[in-house]
């Protein structure tokens, strides 16, 4: 006969067993490295079958692999955390905070490591902003000739353009050398083009050079920067190549780096916008802009499903997912930024608790690589992320792949034009400097993007500099 104390501690022990027991997630969610189901146990995530296993934090799946989280050594001050409690109405737990900022996450690819500090970045320094000393901190003076195997690559065609205009397309140049570049000093790195044809009725080839387009900032060793580059095209018609490449001026053009286009150059041509676009001269605030994005989103979705519940995707929403505003109750919003989804899950945990709407579900993981079952979303919103991706075209065909057959992917509040560095503002260029991918695209180059991804336009709306847009796939 068991004592009290002895049944006690046995049915202790069952409940401890029980709480141990790994069960189906819910969402379903699926391993990034093998795609099999994901079973937990409220504090770790695992794949059977290969023994994959994933830690959750604070409430957060961490779904990048490889991720590893330690303590920085870098505690909060009782102000900041107090900043950060009241910045969500002090419905968080000061304790929470400082946990979550005291970890330091590392990640295996350097693109989603820099994104991933954005959130922890902002918060330490939200009272600094880059002195106009730093500007030049990272620059070269060069007097030698940089070497190194220096890369340009782009993802645009170029078929034909109109003769004597000017135009500006994005390409991206990674630094291979073991110094950083930049557009100062007696030998500048620049990016130029030329343009050649056979001379009609004769022999030889005949090649103009065009204007230089300068570094928006320093490139650091083996980062990438997107860089719109401005071309003038010819005054006389006719078939061209057209060569884009790094240089280093009054030194060298680096030949083997660029890229090249067979180009028809003609009277004709013309750089439209797309005839389908819905277009406005609207321009918004920031909120402003997100909020009718909101409103787009709704209706735009309950236009293309009716009479079932959906699965709603936010890649991108940090601490803030834009679908927290959608009225659906399954709802996972993805990112890259493990502070940022803390801080959030934490506050939407608050809110929901009051009352105030279904939860949202906060999930670690790469966009490329979104750890759900293909077919599984009705709806993927990407609000004001999508320019952070460095290959857009790859990142619309790994989401399309996601989509239920009459799904959207809905591209909002995405910048349209180019930056260039005469008219860059400061918050970019600081963004830039920290290896950010900032990049915006001109009008024919969504065009192209969304073509090459094999996707068609729903709804769009184009508004002053800001574009909105749902995609579905097309039609057999």
């Amino acid at each position: 006969m068991d004592t009290l104390r002895q049944y006690f501690s046995r049915l202790t022990n069952r409940v401890r067993v029980r709480g141990r027991t790994f069960r189906p997630t819910s969402p379903p969610l699926i391993c990034p490295e093998t795609g099999n189901r994901l079973l937990s146990n409220g504090s770790v995530l695992i794949e059977k079958r290969h023994g994959r296993k994933y830690e959750i934090m604070h409430g957060i799946p961490l779904l990048v692999p490889e991720t590893k989280a330690n303590s920085s050594g870098r505690k909060p001050s009782s102000e900041l955390v107090a900043m950060i409690a009241k910045e969500y109405d002090n419905t968080l737990d000061p304790e929470a905070i400082r946990s979550i900022l005291s970890t330091r996450f590392v990640f295996r690819e350097r693109w989603i490591q820099i994104e991933s500090d954005q959130f922890i970045d902002r918060v330490f320094n939200s009272s600094k902003v880059l002195p106009e000393a730093l500007a030049d901190a990272t620059d070269v003076d060069m007097i030698n000739v940089v070497p190194g195997d220096h890369r340009l690559s782009c993802i645009f065609d170029l078929e034909e353009v109109p003769t004597s205009t000017d135009f500006s397309m994005n390409v991206t140049l990674r630094n291979g050398g073991d110094e950083a570049i930049d557009s100062s000093g007696p030998y500048p790195f620049l990016i130029g083009h030329r343009w050649s044809r056979d001379i009609p009725g004769g022999q030889a080839l005949e090649t103009v050079e065009g204007h230089r387009t300068p570094l928006l900032c320093s490139i650091m060793p083996g980062h990438s920067m997107t860089i719109p580059v401005a071309i003038a095209t010819p005054a006389a018609g006719g078939s061209y190549r057209l060569d884009i490449m790094p240089l280093q001026e009054n030194a060298l053009w680096f030949t083997d780096a660029g890229v090249a286009f067979n180009v028809q150059v003609s009277d004709n041509a013309v750089f439209p916008p797309p005839t389908s676009w819905r277009q406005t001269n609207v321009k918004r605030s920031y909120n402003e802009d997100h909020i009718e994005a909101l409103r787009l989103a709704e209706l735009w979705i309950s236009d293309r499903f009716v009479g079932r519940e959906l699965n709603i995707v936010e890649v991108g929403g940090n601490a803030s997912p834009m679908i927290a505003g959608l009225d659906y109750a399954n709802r996972l919003n993805f990112d890259v930024d493990p502070y940022g989804l803390m801080i959030g899950r934490h506050a939407n945990a608050n809110h929901v608790a009051a009352g105030g709407c279904y939860p949202v579900d906060f999930i670690l993981a790469d966009g490329l690589n979104l750890p759900i079952e293909d077919g599984w979303a009705d709806a993927i919103c990407v609000f004001s992320a999508f320019h952070h991706f460095p290959d857009p075209v790859e990142l619309l065909r790994s989401l399309e792949s996601k989509l239920s057959s009459n799904g959207l992917i809905l591209l909002m509040c995405e910048p349209v034009g180019h930056v260039h560095r005469s008219g860059i503002d400061d918050g970019y260029l600081a963004e830039l400097r920290k290896g950010v991918n900032e990049q915006s695209f001109a009008l024919w180059e969504y065009d192209q993007i969304f073509e090459k991804s094999h996707l068609t336009i729903y709804r769009s709306q184009l508004d002053a500099g800001s574009l909105k847009v749902a995609l579905c796939r097309k039609e057999p």
